[in-house]
Formats: C-alpha cells, sequence, structure tokens
C-alpha cells in the first residue's frame, strides 16, 4: 500500500466536503437487521453480554460486574475542521456520554487515527481511576503522553500479541493480532491511507492536528469475558467471546489464533473493505461468529442529531450483501446494523 498524504488531502477535502449531501439514511429492516432499545445505563446482568455503540469503532462491552471500552471516540468535527483546522475531545460531551455507562477495567485501542483515540485522555480523566488499563501500540502510548505523561506511564500497557490468552481482570482476557489498516481511498491503483507512520517518541503537549494522530500498529482483538470467576447462587457459568477490529484488514492479517475456531460476535469495520482482500467473505468462515454486529459506518463528520448518516465511502449495503454471501455456516443467527447508543444484548442459545 503507498501512502501519499498530500494526494489524500486533496481527495478527501473535495469527498468529505460533499458527504453531507451524498450521505444516505440507515438502512430499515434488511431480514436480517434487528433493533434494540437506546437505554441510558449498563445493568449488570451475570449471563447477558451486552454491547453499546457510541459511534465510530467505541463500544462498550460488558457482562456481569466486568466492562471494557474499545477505541473511545466522543466528540465529533466537520470535514474541514478535521482536514484544516484542529481537533480536540470536548469535556462536556465526554461526560454526557460516560455517566451512562459504566467504568470500564480496560479500554483497548485497534489503531491510533484521531476517530479512534481522540477521547481517550479526558476519558481517562473523568473516569480518575488509576486501575483502568490501556492497551495499545507505542504510538498510542506516545500519543497520551502529549495529555498526560502520568497516564502515559501508568495506565498503558502494551498491546501482547504472542499466543494464547492474555489475562486483564478476573472476568477480562484478551488475544491480539497484528492486522493492517485498509487504504481510506484508493485512486488509479494507489491506496492513499490518512496519516500513516508512527509516533517513535512521547509527545509533550497534545496534538492539535488530525494527521497529528499517526496510525501506528494496527491491532485486531478477540475478547473472552466470563462470570465463572463470580459466587452467585443458581447463575449459571457463561463465557462470550468478541472478535474486534477497527479498521478493515486484509487476509490473514487480523485472523486469531487457531485454537480459536468460532467467536459469539463479531464486530466488523466497513469503511475500506473494497480496498482489502478476503474481508469479510474470509474473516466470516475462519470467525464463523454467531452474530455479527457492523462497525464505524456512521457519518462521523456529522453531530449526532436524530437520524444518523452513513458516511458516503462505506457501501454499506455492498458490504451487508458481500456478508449474506458467506453465511452458509450453521452457527450464524444475526446481522445487527446498529444505532449510535443503542445496546445490544446477547444470550448463550
Amino acid at each position: 500500500m503507498r501512502k501519499y498524504p498530500v494526494l489524500f488531502l486533496a481527495a478527501a477535502i473535495i469527498g468529505t466536503v460533499i458527504s453531507n449531501g451524498c450521505a444516505t439514511p440507515y438502512p430499515k429492516s434488511r431480514g436480517l437487521t434487528i433493533k434494540k432499545r437506546i437505554v441510558s445505563h449498563h445493568l449488570g446482568y451475570p449471563t447477558t453480554l451486552q454491547i453499546q455503540w457510541h459511534g465510530a469503532a467505541s463500544y462498550s462491552i460488558q457482562l456481569g460486574d466486568v466492562s471494557i471500552l474499545t477505541d473511545p471516540f466522543f466528540t465529533r468535527h466537520s470535514a474541514l475542521r478535521v482536514l484544516l483546522g484542529t481537533v480536540a475531545s470536548d469535556p462536556e460531551t465526554v461526560r454526557n456520554k460516560l455517566c451512562k455507562i459504566p467504568v470500564a477495567k480496560a479500554v483497548f485501542v485497534g489503531h491510533s487515527h484521531y476517530d479512534h483515540i481522540l477521547g481517550l485522555a479526558s476519558t481517562l480523566e473523568y473516569w480518575d481511576d488509576p486501575a483502568v488499563r490501556v492497551y495499545g501500540s507505542k504510538t498510542t502510548r506516545n500519543i497520551l503522553a502529549g495529555f498526560s505523561s502520568n497516564r502515559a506511564d501508568g495506565q498503558w500497557h502494551p498491546t501482547d500479541t504472542s499466543p494464547g490468552w492474555h489475562d486483564v481482570v478476573p472476568g477480562i482476557d484478551y488475544q491480539a493480532v497484528c492486522a493492517e489498516h485498509a487504504p481510506n481511498l484508493a485512486c488509479c491503483g494507489v491506496g492513499l491511507l490518512f496519516a500513516p507512520g508512527a509516533v517513535p517518541k512521547p509527545m509533550t503537549k497534545p496534538p492539535r492536528k488530525a494527521d497529528q494522530f499517526k496510525v501506528g500498529e494496527t491491532y485486531a482483538y478477540v475478547f473472552k469475558l466470563s462470570n465463572d470467576y463470580e459466587d452467585r447462587p443458581n447463575c449459571e457459568d457463561r463465557t462470550f467471546t468478541v472478535y474486534f477490529v477497527s479498521a478493515a484488514t486484509s487476509a490473514p492479517r487480523g485472523f486469531p489464533d487457531e485454537s480459536i475456531e468460532t467467536v459469539d460476535v463479531a464486530i466488523l469495520c466497513v469503511p475500506g473493505w473494497k480496498n482489502t482482500a478476503g474481508y469479510p467473505g474470509e474473516f466470516l468462515q475462519r470467525l464463523r461468529p454467531r452474530v455479527v454486529v457492523l462497525s464505524h459506518f456512521d457519518n462521523m463528520f456529522q453531530e449526532i442529531k436524530g437520524l444518523e448518516q452513513v458516511v458516503p465511502t462505506a457501501d454499506l449495503d455492498g458490504f451487508m450483501k458481500e456478508i449474506q454471501r458467506h453465511i452458509d455456516y450453521p452457527e450464524f443467527e444475526r446481522l445487527v446494523v446498529p444505532e449510535v447508543d443503542e445496546l445490544l444484548q446477547f444470550r448463550k442459545p
């Protein structure tokens, strides 16, 4: 994949300036899509997995009393501001979002673009709990250092890509594998990636430009949430596995360890899928998820007011059709196109 920031900037300005006029509303029922209620607070159901989408690739994932947060991003800016101005996380927006969800035991970062970690520092500040762990790349750590060197030193943990499960806290384990970020745009066979590269040294002040949030290393995760560490009378042990990838990636990059034969839920990023090989088809055949949840297809340049829009470059409809071509395995139950702040609940068959 070739990386030309100037070409990307020119193409992105043209594409995103017209995005508000070209964006389409979320699709309605297509047979495989379900709707759930919007809620204000999670309840700690010990045998029901709860997943809430906050927009982009940010999710709260909870079972019982333990929860994790992925790729915190809550403050949205217009396309022109992202490309030509400054970006910052709005404390009030973050507070209004986080007061409605439980404090996570850990935050997992798939990659370090601004729309994946712009809210990381303000999230940690709001929770103000040094026990909350942050898992991500060295680029994630070095960007976080620009906001708070203490949090970067005390709360960041390098994502472990060695084989096997890695303990976080009782009830939460994870596996991670290296993936790659698909080109944001492709033109005449040239892949254009926004903010390529890494941040090699700790920042000394917060980044203010979107292209200062370099992509860094990209990871796919499998989370394992379990209630078997709890002593609950008359409560059956439940364990759920959730696959999460923050960017479309070409197969087999992003495939988990062979010991994982199937997962309960796969959260798949939509934008960029046409610029990959084997995604999502080979991933579905490899993971064999019971439930597929679509991710990052919302128009992140639009404030969330009423009906959300699909970012034009995502081709959500095409992605859904592609998924339907590869779900002929017996474990499959349903495809979910969530709305922002929608709470999804999953139980074992």
